[in-house]
């Protein structure tokens, strides 16, 4: 090091734990095996690239062996090559079935910049929500207030009477229709009704169907029957 601080122009030399590069690739991996989520990295050809300790645990493979995998042996019910070969821009939300338990996959382009400062596709990372993980921390964030109504805050008489007839028709074993624009507080009514009901004991779960493939939907409300364990060789 003396010999490089002689140079001209060179005020200072230290040593450093790691290089730039090292250390994004540490960051990485600490931050996917932290997700508490299964997560996929995969090339051009739907190959495992890197797989999260999550994925691991869920698939039940060894990181190496999962590299061996391409993703449409592992999850099925979705053409993973034919996306990856449609040059996709933006990230697709899809239905898919696991172990006889229901995830939200969402898959993300994977866009880095060539020699010609172009963005080419590079390949893809999955994610993969559980749905019943997903009803669990949104029951959890919920407010667990019993008078939930007292929430609402009601200024005009006729929001009043709504907030009134929403309490008298909570307590009815019948099912409910809250209709309204994006933003009026449809979700507010829904948990107040729901803890206001002789079920306010029971879990609390809001389903957003929209972001849910039509075919999928009354899987998700009422159940499948379990799907038998398939072994990767």
């Amino acid at each position: 090091m003396a010999e490089i601080r002689r140079i001209s122009g060179v005020t200072d030399v230290r040593t450093v734990p790691w290089m730039p590069s090292e250390r994004e690739h540490l960051a990485l991996s600490a931050l996917l095996e932290a997700l508490p989520e299964p997560v996929l990295s995969l090339d051009m050809k739907s190959k495992v690239e890197m797989a999260n300790p999550a994925s691991c645990q869920l698939f039940a493979q060894s990181q190496e062996r999962m590299r061996h995998h391409t993703a449409a042996q592992l999850i099925n019910g979705f053409n993973f090559q034919r996306w990856l070969d449609g040059n996709p821009q933006s990230s697709h939300n899809e239905h898919v079935v696991i172990n006889g338990q229901n995830f939200l996959m969402e898959i993300t382009p994977v866009h880095l910049q060539n020699e010609n400062d172009e963005y080419v596709l590079t390949g893809a990372v999955v994610m993969l929500r559980s749905t019943i993980r997903m009803g669990q921390q949104l029951q959890n964030l919920s407010t667990q207030d019993l008078s939930a109504f007292s929430q609402i805050i009601a200024v005009s008489a006729k929001m009043k009477h709504v907030v009134e007839q929403a309490r008298k028709l909570a307590m009815l074993s019948a099912p409910l229709l809250i209709t309204g624009d994006t933003g009026t507080g449809k979700d507010l009514f829904a948990y107040a009704c729901h803890q206001a009901s002789p079920r306010s004991a029971k879990p609390y779960l809001a389903l957003n169907c929209a972001s849910i493939p039509e075919d999928a939907v009354e899987s998700e409300l009422f159940g499948h029957a379990p799907e038998g364990k398939k072994g990767f060789g």
